[in-house]
């Protein structure tokens, strides 16, 4: 005799058939539009849609924070030049050297 349930080790009681008339919650209701924002709508060139994640206060707080750690680090180089402070410029320069070595290794 075939059982119209599971009995788990636990006693729980499983059904054998998923029961298909389920309700979605609420919460789980998509209600907004899919697709871009408008401010990303018009970025063309790639370093425009790379400005949309990367803000210019945050490349500052990245250099603010790297130049930091460079004056903890100073003392242990015998010539300045092997610890200066960094600039938004290179930043952006690290990051792009970065994005490339990845593109070209993956």
């Amino acid at each position: 005799m075939r059982r119209k349930f599971f009995i788990g080790k636990d006693g729980t009681k499983w059904n054998r058939k998923p029961n298909v008339r389920v309700r979605i919650a609420n919460s789980n209701k998509v209600t907004e539009k899919s697709g871009v924002k408008l401010i990303a709508k018009s970025a063309k060139p790639i370093l425009e849609c790379w400005m949309l994640f990367f803000s210019n206060g945050m490349l500052e707080h990245i250099v603010k924070m790297t130049n930091i750690f460079i004056e903890k680090v100073r003392p242990n180089y015998n010539r300045e030049r092997d610890a200066s402070e960094t600039c938004v410029r290179e930043i952006k320069a690290l990051l792009g050297i970065l994005y490339t070595i990845y593109i070209y290794t993956s």
